[in-house]
Parts: C-alpha cells; structure tokens; sequence
C-alpha cells in the first residue's frame, strides 16, 4: 500500500469479534492500524521498537488488554 508518508507493508492481521488490528512496517518503523467495527479508529507507530513490540501491541488490542 502507498500511504502519504511511503509505503507500508502490511505483516499480519489479528481478529476477535468487532475488533481487528494489522500490523504493517512503514520506512524501517513498525505499526498499527487499529480497527472497531471495520472502521479504522487509530494508527500507532512505534519507532525505535521490534516487530515482536509492534505484534504484541496487536494482540493485545484484539484481546482487549490494550486500549486505544
């Protein structure tokens, strides 16, 4: 995908009920688009983090531990 910022390269993608959020690494940072009910409701980036910080951040979200 080509964003306004470069492209962004979507990894993987994590689902539970009415929440989804991808996981996607943009210019070397990695990142999440979070989504609720289909509708995308926030967008993190996580500089200076691993893809393993930027997957767990994910999963968390979808599993109701983090909040956004």
């Amino acid at each position: 995908m080509i964003t306004e910022q470069g492209s962004k390269k979507e990894i993987s993608t994590f689902m539970r009920g009415p929440l989804k959020s991808d996981l996607f690494e943009s210019n070397g940072v990695y990142g999440c688009d979070y989504y609720k009910n289909g509708v995308l409701i926030a967008t993190e980036l996580y500089a200076g983090k691993s893809v393993h910080y930027a997957q767990s951040a994910a999963e968390n979200y979808v599993d109701g531990i983090k909040q956004v």
